[in-house]
């Protein structure tokens, strides 16, 4: 059998999805404020229907790229909290990756910073072999490094 692939026609297929969630943690994903609303409106009104709470208070709203004049403000939840975007450079919590709308790496690294020197502190007057020590770094530090990590691009240097 001789397969021809001369006359193969590609084909692509995208995948748009406006939601990633865990347990009790979403987030909405919108390419502008009319799409974020119209989501919103929709989960608004299953939450509503299934007697679901949504606290307004603990909600975030993250803006990239907004046309000047914009408002970086939406309403969330049975209550329609308004909620302010954050400025550019404070960090938001999202199953534990901390995400900023500026597209900024130092605080990764120095929230990565910071995971080393916590556990360094914690075994630092302990009485430890160095097979402990091993083991703490290559599988708890570094699969917390590894996490914490996933959003960002790393050089080897």
């Amino acid at each position: 059998m001789i397969l021809d692939f001369h006359n193969v026609v590609a084909s692509e297929t995208t995948l748009k999805v406006s939601c990633i969630a865990y347990a009790d943690d979403t987030a909405w994903i919108a390419s502008n404020k009319d799409e974020i609303t119209k989501i919103i409106s929709i989960s608004n009104s299953f939450f509503k229907l299934n007697d679901i709470t949504i606290n307004g208070e603990k909600s975030e709203l993250l803006v990239w790229n907004t046309p000047k004049g914009t408002s970086n403000e939406i309403n969330m939840g049975t209550d329609l909290t308004l909620i302010k975007a954050n400025p550019p450079l404070k960090d938001a919590r999202y199953l534990g990756i901390y995400i900023r709308s500026r597209a900024v790496q130092s605080h990764v690294f120095k929230r990565a910073q910071q995971e080393i020197t916590s556990i360094t502190n914690a075994l630092r007057h302990k009485k430890v072999t160095a097979s402990q020590i091993a083991y703490v770094n290559n599988v708890v530090l570094m699969a917390r490094l590894e996490y914490r990590l996933k959003t960002t691009l790393v050089s080897e240097n």
